[in-house]
């Protein structure tokens, strides 16, 4: 494949950052590298890594002929590969024989002071007796070489109800979406969506689907068992889909240090939305939109103290050109990235990583300082050229 350096410092997409004055200043010189093809075959990606710069991706990949999904797989059948120099080289990873398919993840994984990697399945499945949920439990003490499990986690969660999907299918449970971090005392942080008693809004496109709310949940054990710590954000009248695919970033660095920040989608072609909490989840700022769109975000402070947040925009042309390929692809279809100087208050540069079909999922890492390295899919289900790509992108202060 034809290498290519896009350099970025162009990016022409200045998509409804929050203010004039903002749009107009370009802090950040922002260097594309090539793209690296590190999974073929599979879609929607989604990134574990380690402090000591383990990155572990699993996509959705083919099923083996003969393979029947256990309920609780919801269909997926994972693929995953590992790379050990911060992703400069990748290698396929498979769980040991006995362990099934392994865990079937969408970003849930944080290391605990003790270097225990603790890993939790995408699926909440309803348990008894009623409030209860469990999902399967991985441990690695080896940096994600090995794991041991499955163990059980149980969450108490008193007003969850199971739905649909967007596609009609009855949910097994709900959904453990992105985050899972390690607090300064030692507790475990995770973000979910799912619907409560109550949330009987239908989406636009599913009817069987009601709008969902975003969750915080947090665990004192080291994973075993989980409380709710409150609704995120829930509003039945914004979006398609209400609020879901939660991603929380922790602040580090800066005026704010300790505040959440989290970014939700809210449809297939809605715009991102944002809510912050001052008090480690237990209250939150009303949420509002940041005007670019996007499915599934990730979002990641650097060491600077700039936030980045990747998504994919998912146009309605995508789902003409998934039909019949000759179709055009329109110019907003793709990646993006978009940064934040003020600690989330503004938004800016909202930068085009690419222009193709895809299913518009992505994942961040920080890799260096100044680095970080997204990966996203390639493609549609179902098609036979679909992958996952990665692109390191240096962001440096423009002089």
């Amino acid at each position: 494949m034809k290498r290519v350096c896009l350099t970025l410092v162009m990016t022409a997409l200045v998509l409804a950052c929050q203010s004039a004055s903002a749009q107009e200043v370009r802090p950040l010189k922002v260097t594309v590298g090539p793209e690296q093809i590190i999974l073929r075959k599979a879609i929607q990606p989604f990134m574990f890594q380690s402090r000591r710069g383990t990155l572990v991706v699993q996509g959705q990949a083919p099923a083996p002929h003969d393979f029947v999904a256990p309920k609780y797989t919801w269909g997926w059948y994972p693929g995953t590969v590992r790379s050990t120099d911060r992703g400069k080289t990748w290698t396929p990873w498979k769980p040991a024989a006995a362990q099934g398919l392994g865990p079937i993840f969408e970003g849930t994984g944080a290391e605990l002071k003790d270097h225990t990697l603790v890993i939790l399945s995408r699926l909440a499945r309803t348990a008894a007796p009623e409030g209860y949920f469990v999902s399967d439990l991985w441990e690695s003490h080896d940096d994600w070489q090995t794991l041991e499990g499955p163990l059980q986690a149980r969450m108490y969660v008193p007003e969850a109800v199971v739905g649909h999907s967007d596609i009609g299918q009855t949910a097994p449970g709900f959904t453990l979406h992105r985050t899972m971090l390690v607090m300064p005392n030692g507790d475990l942080i995770m973000t979910a969506y799912c619907w409560f008693k109550g949330d009987e809004t239908p989406s636009e496109y599913e009817p069987s689907m009601n709008k969902m709310r975003c969750i915080l949940l947090r665990s004192k054990d080291r994973g075993r068992n989980w409380t709710l710590v409150s609704t995120i954000a829930v509003d039945p009248t914004t979006g398609q889909e209400g609020f879901d695919e939660p991603v929380l970033v922790r602040l580090a660095h800066g005026q704010h240090k300790g505040r959440f920040v989290v970014l939700m989608r809210t449809g297939r072609f809605n715009p991102l939305y944002q809510t912050e909490s001052d008090d480690e989840g237990k209250t939150w700022s009303k949420p509002h939109s940041l005007g670019f769109h996007g499915v599934s975000p990730d979002l990641v402070e650097m060491k600077n103290g700039v936030l980045v947040a990747g998504f994919g925009w998912r146009t309605r042309q995508a789902f003409v050109v998934a039909k019949d390929p000759t179709a055009p692809v329109d110019s907003q279809l793709g990646y993006y990235l978009a940064f934040s100087m003020d600690q989330g208050a503004t938004w800016t540069q909202v930068t085009q990583i690419n222009n193709e079909l895809s299913t518009s999922y992505a994942a961040l890492a920080v890799t260096k300082r100044d680095e970080l390295i997204l990966v996203y899919d390639k493609s549609w289900w179902g098609h036979p050229d679909r992958a996952l790509g990665a692109r390191f992108i240096q962001v440096r202060k423009a002089r």
